[in-house]
């Protein structure tokens, strides 16, 4: 965990875990829902359930994704087998929009405290109020200054350190209560491409399951201050900007950008 990282390691007991009921929304096959998958076993969390979008939007964005794992983390687990490997314990379900009524319906009949987005689109208000606790969010991008789609693209472009913020999900895109944010240790992931996108995703599963047992156990979120009141850009999809993102990183005097404050973020052009 990077400095600015809000959690201390916390050891929280399988019987407490046990009582949260946690569910996991996310585009079918995305990385970020595998990954936390991932880091739920190997931390003892189990999840209620796992909610699969399978749609065209669904394909494109996880596309993205499946290109960059495929290089650097061609072992991740497909949900089914986490579910295969649950021997039950793991509810598994598949709709075409997160936000229809059937997956409102499904949701609500979990009786689910917290709902983690696993890669996933905006989801609709009557969803987040689905769970006792709400949903949170694992972004890679430093907010406020990066929202919306391929953060880590834009943070490589405008010269931004590359973070994963974890936020409360709100009613505005990127826009809820922090519960942390980590800047990625480039001396580990380096400058390729590929292992920078897999990095942000491991971060951000470690970050969820961290947020998972400070709620079980203290019946509250952490909390992480905001870095700056600035209002940030809140980027749309572009298929473009990955391979800009990639010819930037290419570039023989390119320098990864560290954190060093709020007042050393550049002016991002809107």
């Amino acid at each position: 965990m990077s400095e600015y990282s809000s959690f201390n390691k916390e050891e929280v007991s399988l019987e407490v875990l046990s009582k949260l009921r946690v569910g996991i929304l996310m585009f079918e096959h995305h990385a970020l829902g595998r990954c936390m998958l991932a880091e739920m076993k190997n931390q003892g969390i189990v999840p209620t359930v796992v909610i699969e979008e399978r749609s065209k939007l669904a394909e494109k964005r996880c596309g993205f994704y499946f290109r960059q794992m495929v290089v650097s983390y061609p072992d991740l687990p497909l949900v089914k087998d986490f579910i295969e490997e649950s021997d039950g314990n793991i509810s598994h379900k598949i709709v075409s929009n997160i936000n229809n009524e059937e997956t409102e319906t499904f949701a609500k009949s979990a009786n689910i405290d917290l709902f983690i987005l696993g890669g996933v689109r905006i989801i609709k208000d009557h969803m987040v109020e689905t769970s006792k606790h709400g949903s949170i969010n694992c972004h890679p991008g430093v907010l406020p200054w990066v929202q919306g789609s391929l953060p880590v693209c834009r943070s490589i472009i405008h010269d931004i350190p590359i973070a994963s913020a974890c936020h409360r999900v709100s009613s505005e895109v990127d826009k809820g209560a922090l519960c942390d944010i980590t800047f990625i240790d480039r001396s580990t992931c380096g400058n390729r491409f590929e292992d920078i996108i897999s990095e942000t995703c491991k971060v951000g599963a470690i970050q969820a399951c961290n947020v998972v047992k400070h709620l079980a156990k203290t019946n509250v979120f952490p909390t992480f201050e905001d870095l700056s009141t600035d209002e940030g850009v809140c980027f749309n999809w572009d298929d473009d900007v990955e391979q800009e993102a990639r010819c930037y990183l290419a570039r023989p005097d390119y320098v990864a950008p560290i954190w060093l404050g709020p007042q050393h973020i550049p002016p991002i052009p809107v």
